[in-house]
Parts: C-alpha cells; structure tokens; sequence
C-alpha cells in the first residue's frame, strides 16, 4: 500500500478513535450527522481525498479512499463520509457544481414526462447535493441534484441509516445540472463502484465484530476456563476470520484492477464481501450469546450495519450472476488478464 494510503489510514483511525469514542457511541447521530465529528472529518481534508491536486484536493487513487472506506466500517462511523468523497471526485471530474458540506449519490429511477425519482439516497435528508445517475438510451448521465429542489421521503435501512428519497418535479429536473458520464473515471460503471466501497465497508465492519468476539472468548469463562479455549468456539472463530480475510482480499484486489477488469473485480469483491457479512455476523452473536443482542452492547452497531450494507448496491446473488455473465463473456483468455492483479494483490 502507498505511503498515502498509510497516512489516510493513522489519520483517520486517530480522528474517528478521538471523536467517535468521545461521544460515548450514543444512538442520537446515527439518523443524523453528528456536527462535530463531521467538522473535524472536513477540516482534516479527508472528504476531498479523491478530488485531484489541482482542485485543491489530496490527489489519491481508489485503493486509498478504499482505507477510508474500510475504516468507516471499522468505527462504525455514522457519516456520509464515502458519500462525500465520491460526490466530489465524480462532480470535480465531470465539472458539475456541488455545495460544500455533506454530499451523496445514488442510482436514479429512469426520467419520465412527470420528473424523476432517487430512491436509497445516503443521509439524502442532511446533504447540500446529491450526484444521481441515470440510465438513459445512450448510456449513463450524471446529475447535480439540490435536495432544497425536491420533495425529500424519510426512510433508513437496518442501521437506522438514512436511506432517503428524492422526487423532482418536471421543472426541478429541468433545470438539474447533468453531464454524460466519462467512462475513463467510471469504467464499470456507477453500481459497481458504489458496490465496491460497501464492500470496503463491510470488511472493516466485519474485522471490528471478529476483534469483539476474539477478545470475548479470551474473556468470558466458563467451566473453569475461557470460552476460546473449546474447539467449537475456536473452530467458530476461525471460520470468521477466513470470512473476513477473504473480503479483505476481494476488495484491495478490485481497487487495484485495471479498467479492462474492474467490473469483474468489483463484481467479484461485492458478491464475496456480502456473503461473508452474514456468516461473521451470525458468528460474533454466537460467540457472544445473548449480551451481543442488547442494544448496551456496541457488537449491533456493527452487525446490523453488515446486515443492511449486504443488500445495498446490489446483494450477493445478483453480484454472482453479474460475475457469471461477466466470465462468461470474457471466456479463456480472463485467467491470464487477471494473473497480474493477483500478483499486485499479493505484493501489497
């Protein structure tokens, strides 16, 4: 990993360990954005980590907002932190405006005589723009929506995330700011890329619960012994953590895959960090019993926020049957055009 990669990681592990720990981790913040936490996240300049040095912005690539990404997982941090970032890299290089502050994206309905609809929005409700992609006949199109336009739904996933919705009307939509997408920033496209920082997410969010429940069975005893001693449970654990490795590993793989590859990768990456988002969340409950279910305990912050970012930008199954199309269509020759991302993968 590259000496910035490094950098963003003990920055942003120090600022959310300083500010999140200095909340106490109360629910109050998780429907909305905790001010402080976020005024320390953007003084340190860590939204405008993709946006170029020219704009003023730290110039990193996808594998460092991934350490981002990952380490919002890992803290639980209740911040549309992913969001901003890419709402600002995608905006600055399609030379689309956005509000300072808070920002998110999502995958828009398709566009109608009535006006449009974006549904699953990020914190939608606490955000100053939201980039959406929409989908027309000649390929994707970017737009720079200004929720203050818009007739804002309220709605949340299992995380008691906000996942909102907003509808514009035919004259919002018509004076919406919009850019054909550049397939040479997104070359697989909008879902891949958001399910690719999910499953970022997720890895980070899984290593955190494993560290719980490790750090639990080493603690609690029972028949004169801890629990991590028993072979069940030390089978238990071990199964976890190929789960969480192998999400890990999907992941730093895709952000390093070259554009001939990285919807594959990405593919890939989503389908496998979904499918291990439920075994490590069934096993950190297991391994916990039944103080991992009380809402005192932290483990739910983590498992519930598994539960819902496995479903969000496409779930497992659908990732798997992209990637079989994927294959596919690539036929014999895949192998040997992904043997150099498996040996970058490893050297890193």
């Amino acid at each position: 990993m590259s000496d910035i990669a490094d950098l963003l990681r003990e920055q942003a592990a120090r600022l959310f360990e300083r500010e999140i720990g200095r909340s106490g981790r109360s629910d109050v913040g998780e429907a909305e954005i905790p001010t402080a936490l976020w005024q320390a996240i953007d003084a340190a300049g860590l939204c405008d980590v993709m946006v170029p040095e020219h704009a003023d912005g730290a110039g990193a690539g996808l594998p460092e907002a991934l350490v981002l990404a990952r380490l919002t997982g890992a803290h639980a941090a209740p911040v549309p932190l992913v969001e901003t970032a890419l709402a600002r890299w995608i905006a600055q290089g399609h030379g689309l405006p956005i509000a300072s502050g808070a920002a998110s994206l999502a995958i828009a309905g398709p566009e109608s005589a009535g006006g449009l609809a974006i549904t699953g929005i990020p914190w939608g409700r606490a955000v100053g723009t939201v980039i959406g992609f929409v989908e027309g006949p000649e390929g994707w199109n970017i737009l720079a929506v200004d929720p203050a336009r818009a007739a804002i739904e309220r709605a949340g996933n299992l995380a008691g995330e906000p996942r909102d919705t907003l509808r514009l009307d035919a004259g919002a939509l018509a004076d919406t700011v919009r850019a054909p997408l550049d397939p040479a920033l997104l070359p697989a496209g909008p879902l891949a890329l958001l399910a690719l920082f999910r499953a970022a997410q997720m890895s980070g969010a899984m290593a955190t619960a494993l560290g719980m429940a490790t750090r639990y069975a080493s603690d609690r005893v029972q028949f004169g012994r801890p629990i991590g001693r028993f072979q069940a449970i030390q089978q238990m654990l071990a199964a976890m953590a190929g789960e969480a490795a192998a999400s890990a590993c999907a992941t730093d793989a895709a952000g390093l895959a070259g554009p001939d590859n990285a919807e594959i990768m990405m593919a890939a990456a989503k389908a496998r960090s979904s499918e291990a988002a439920g075994h490590v969340a069934a096993g950190a409950h297991q391994v916990l019993g039944a103080i991992g279910y009380t809402r005192e305990h932290d483990l739910h912050r983590y498992t519930r926020r598994l539960w819902a970012w496995r479903d969000e930008a496409g779930n497992e199954a659908y990732w798997q049957s992209r990637l079989f199309r994927l294959v596919a269509q690539r036929g014999p020759d895949l192998w040997t055009a992904l043997a150099p991302v498996s040996r970058d993968a490893g050297q890193e």
